[in-house]
């Protein structure tokens, strides 16, 4: 209640209120003729309330609007829908969660997999608009479906041992009772490809505990506006004789340790939501009387200052103003009026000005080297910097190839390996330490390379790659590094690579002898790996575990191949495309043999 008067937090999605057009901030003054003033809340909504088919008018006031509003609802049944889904253009997904019930984790698993059976999927923007969370275990469970396994999600800190705890990426955390865990079917591109979060000061709790989770991984880019800040947990308290008190016991932090409370999370990227008076009207926690206040206030404030305002295009015209005394309709989230929404898919196309901010003075700083290379320069770094490559096997020759495209400002990158470090790797395997052996490659891999660049989106995949997961998985990617050290590993990636049309760069070591390639797939007239060893030829399978590997060769080789990866990515020179080069460490002699397209090959042809 304010000032006597009823007023709207935020209208369910799909309910008679919301398509009536009543929107946040509203005041309600009038329930058909009765006036609200003087009413109790439960009084006002028992009035409200109603079978379902009858009608109620709701008078309004409406900040900047200079007279009450008038709306007419049909009563029904609220039946909240709290997953969809859709493909918004081809290649680029929409998933909706308007609040975190029972079902939503089972729902949102069967959306995603239905999504990518429809091909390939390239972005996928989770909108977590206007949801006021829910169940934090069905939080849990949705960051688990785009997170690393075994990822922290969220924690809890109160006064007492019991109110301290973790929640973690694991079925674990996210089962409650004996059933199938959801998540273990979902397709491995679910972990990897691009991802944009939308919020905006209606999304609460729960939804703020998935964003702030996705966010601190770097697994997504939150944009829209700030959230809500509800991060306080609740416990009830037995009391006997039926009763009972409802305490608040502790506060909700982010994997990086974060309050949510009383602040929300700060998007990486702002887009104000059309309607400048929306916003405004917006309550949240901290507007609220005796709100719980949040310990971080000061690192908050400074955290909203680095907030990146986007470089928001011209929108489309704007809808025409409703005629007095009427409500304008609310734009259809997930339409093609939905701005924050094509904001959100410009941003995953990279499309210059509209979702990605220009180069900050510090990265303008850190790329310079770079940018004085007139055939780089800033549009080169750019096109670095909304790139994502895949690097299959963070080995010998993995681990120099991630060091140096981390350290040139890709965006992204994603390691699959499914081994762990040996003692042996260390001679060559330049990401690990001693204390790393024992670790899953990838995570100690990305460890590292969180230290060396922190802008860079790593993305660990501790799996062997299948067919199924590689069609998925190269939908999102640019570039495809091959550093494993097999033939049918090799051979499953030039078949995905083929039938996608992605460019593979290929390289091996063994002994004292190296080779390395591009097979430049989106040309039509590209040689591919099976050009050069066909699929059924009698070549000899021989690993560096039993023969032997030249410790500085594996450098040289990943080296290369970052470097032909670079190139494909910014245009810069020209790549070993149709031209296979070959290295004798012993006698540090170089040899390039051309590479044709063998019109007999069973894969390319």
């Amino acid at each position: 209640m304010e000032e006597g008067l009823v007023k709207v937090i935020s209208p369910i999605e799909d309910t008679p209120a919301y398509k009536a057009g009543v929107k946040p901030g509203d005041l309600i003054v009038k329930l058909d003729d009765t006036q609200v003033k003087g009413m109790t809340l439960n009084d006002a909504v028992k009035k409200m309330r109603g079978k379902a088919g009858t009608q109620i008018t709701l008078t309004l006031l409406r900040k900047g609007e200079a007279q009450p509003i008038i709306v007419t609802l049909t009563r029904a049944e609220i039946q909240v829908q709290s997953v969809k889904s859709k493909l918004v253009e081809p290649g680029f997904a929409w998933v909706r969660i308007s609040q975190f019930q029972e079902k939503s984790a089972d729902d949102l698993a069967r959306h995603i997999s239905t999504l990518f059976k429809q091909g390939p999927v390239k972005g996928l923007v989770l909108d977590l608009r206007n949801d006021p969370g829910g169940l934090l275990y069905g939080a849990v469970a949705i960051s688990a479906a785009f997170l690393p396994s075994k990822a922290l999600v969220v924690s809890t800190d109160g006064r007492t041992e019991d109110a301290r705890k973790k929640f973690f990426a694991t079925n674990e955390d996210y089962l409650r009772g004996v059933k199938d865990d959801m998540m273990k079917n979902l397709p491995a591109a679910a972990k990897t490809v691009p991802m944009v979060v939308l919020v905006n000061g209606g999304s609460a709790s729960a939804s703020e505990i998935v964003a702030g989770a996705l966010q601190d991984h770097k697994r997504a880019t939150v944009i829209g506006t700030q959230t809500f800040g509800k991060g306080s947990v609740q416990t009830i308290m037995p009391l006997g004789n039926n009763t009972a008190i409802k305490l608040t016991t502790a506060r909700y932090y982010t994997p990086s340790g974060r309050s949510i409370q009383a602040k929300g999370i700060t998007p990486d990227v702002i887009v104000e939501e059309p309607g400048s008076a929306t916003q405004q009207a917006r309550i949240r926690e901290a507007d609220l009387t005796r709100h719980l206040g949040n310990s971080q206030d000061d690192a908050a404030k400074a955290a909203a200052a680095r907030a990146k305002p986007a470089a928001t295009p011209s929108p489309a015209a704007p809808a025409a103003p409703a005629a007095p005394g009427e409500a304008q309709k609310p734009i259809e989230l997930g339409s093609k009026d939905d701005f924050q929404l094509q904001q959100a898919l410009a941003f995953l196309k990279g499309e210059p000005g509209k979702g990605q901010a220009p180069l900050n003075d510090q990265q303008l700083l850190r790329y310079s080297r770079h940018i004085l290379l007139g055939e780089i320069g800033i549009e080169g770094q750019e096109r670095l910097r909304a790139a994502h490559a895949l690097i299959v096997g963070a080995g010998g020759l993995g681990c120099p190839a991630a060091l140096y495209l981390a350290a040139s400002g890709i965006g992204k990158l994603t390691l699959a390996d499914p081994q762990a470090v040996d003692l042996t790797n260390l001679q060559r395997q330049i990401l690990y330490r001693t204390d790393s052996v024992g670790a899953p490659k990838v995570q100690a891999a990305r460890a590292a390379l969180a230290a060396l660049n922190p802008e860079v989106e790593i993305l660990p995949l501790q799996k062997k790659l299948l067919e199924e997961d590689l069609a998925g998985i190269l939908a999102s990617v640019d570039v495809v590094l091959d550093c494993s050290d097999n033939f049918a590993t090799r051979h499953a990636l030039n078949r995905a690579c083929v039938k996608a049309k992605k460019a593979l760069v290929s390289g091996a070591a063994i002994r004292f002898d190296a080779q390395v390639t591009v097979f430049d797939l989106r040309k039509p007239d590209a040689p591919c790996y099976a050009c050069l060893y066909p699929e059924d030829g009698e070549v000899e399978e021989v690993q560096c575990s039993t023969m032997g590997v030249f410790a500085p060769l594996t450098g040289v080789v990943g080296a290369l191949q970052a470097m032909e990866a670079a190139k494909l990515l910014t245009g810069a020179g020209e790549t070993l495309h149709g031209r296979l080069l070959l290295l004798d460490a012993k006698q540090a002699e170089w040899r390039t043999v051309r590479l044709k397209k063998d019109p007999a090959c069973a894969v390319c042809r």
